[in-house]
């Protein structure tokens, strides 16, 4: 709560003029927390930056916040809650956080009574807790020789010159030999042909699918629905209700954005929510099939492994446009029953499974009707599709913003 009222609050007093990207936080550990305050601005006026972010700091951390402003983060924070089931990634940060800080077993189930009974003196007591105004670390990034001299005033500095990052991890395994290429195209035009085809899976244009969905926590599944409407070329809309709560996140194109519980404004995501809507996009059957079958993409077969219950081929695909994949296809139907994904959070990067059961024809396909995450062998999800639809007509209305869309900076 306290971060969410500073991060409102330097965006009312700092994000103007040549000042952009302002934002305030609140990082949490084991024993302590760290707040964290940024913004940019050129290098001539970084002591001029510091000290304004430095003052404002203070303020927040020397007043208690007002009733109205309470209010508003506390209705904004209640409403946003489902957001943290969808994408993997909030989710398991949702758990490692709880079980992190020793939190009991019913703090997801109490969570909304706790955030609607506090009080400004509550969130003060807080925010001012072990907090040292005075004894603050400034990093500023860029050009040494402009900014050292301009902080040398505000105390002792140190310059760290950043060394060439090394090459990151590669998503692959061991390089594929022509022979690995080979067997993994097979089996991926295996797979499409059991599918309905490639002509008709690229044929798809628009689907609608709605699922009852439960979430798994820490100590309880949590049931609530989902509707996901997608629309060539990228466009998604996915629409969940939990707990009573419906929250809407929507990709179109570059954009993205979520809006919560029917409201007529929205806030805008940025990159990292455009990138995560894109994964989701692009992971239902139609679209890993095709980026698995595009002559591009890089696949190398890798052998076998059992896949609930069922013997699978595995092949590892790197294509454009799309998260590192190991697919999973059954070796008597060849059917696609499984596919992990890398993906990418905040707190770095994890690999999510998901398993495909229930096939039905479809429209000229063959069709999961269930699925099935987890992570590190950990469920996360499931999803029972109450409705699948290719090809229906889906208005541009499900894709555009409300009439008031919040910059996310």
């Amino acid at each position: 709560m306290a971060a969410s009222l500073f991060e409102q609050h330097l965006g009312e007093r700092i994000a103007r003029g040549v000042v952009r990207d302002v934002n305030g936080s609140l990082e949490l550990t084991r024993d302590f927390g760290l707040w964290i305050v940024q913004a940019a601005v050129p290098a001539d006026s970084a002591a001029v930056l510091a000290r304004r972010l430095t003052a404002e700091l203070k303020r927040f951390l020397f007043a208690e916040p007002g009733l109205p402003d309470l209010a508003a983060q506390q209705h904004r924070i209640r409403r946003g809650f489902p957001l943290g089931f969808e994408p993997a990634n909030a989710l398991l940060g949702e758990w490692l956080l709880a079980d992190f800080a020793g939190f009991p077993l019913d703090y997801f189930d109490t969570y909304d009574a706790r955030i609607a009974a506090l009080t400004p003196q509550e969130v003060h007591f807080a925010t001012r807790r072990e907090a040292d105004a005075e004894h603050l670390y400034i990093v500023a990034v860029g050009p040494a020789s402009r900014v050292a001299p301009l902080l040398k005033p505000l105390g002792p500095a140190e310059v760290v010159t950043l060394d060439q990052p090394g090459q990151a991890a590669a998503d692959t395994l061991a390089p594929r030999t022509p022979e690995q290429e080979a067997a993994g195209r097979k089996r991926i035009a295996e797979s499409l042909a059991a599918h309905g085809g490639r002509s008709r899976l690229s044929a798809i244009k628009s689907s609608l699918m709605d699922a009852v969905i439960r979430v798994t926590t820490p100590d309880r599944e949590v049931e609530g629905t989902m509707r996901q409407l997608r629309k060539e070329p990228g466009k998604l809309a996915l629409v969940t209700t939990v707990l009573g709560v419906e929250s809407r996140q929507v990709l179109n194109g570059n954009r993205a954005w979520t809006v919560v519980a029917g409201s007529d404004t929205a806030q805008e995501g940025d990159s990292l929510q455009v990138a995560a809507l894109r994964v989701t996009l692009s992971s239902d059957l139609a679209h890993v099939l095709l980026a698995a079958s595009d002559t591009s993409a890089r696949v190398a077969a890798r052998g076998r492994e059992r896949i609930s219950g069922h013997d699978a081929e595995k092949v590892e695909v790197l294509a454009r446009n799309a998260p590192w994949r190991m697919l999973y296809f059954d070796v008597a139907s060849h059917r696609l029953i499984a596919f992990d994904q890398r993906e990418r959070g905040p707190r770095g990067s994890y690999v999510e499974r998901r398993v495909l059961s229930d096939y039905r024809p479809l429209s000229g396909t063959q069709w999961p009707y269930r699925e099935e995450r987890s992570i590190a062998s950990q469920p996360i999800m499931k999803l029972d599709m109450t409705d699948v639809q290719i090809d229906r007509e889906l208005s541009e209305g499900n894709f555009q913003p409300p009439a008031t869309l919040i910059p996310w900076r």
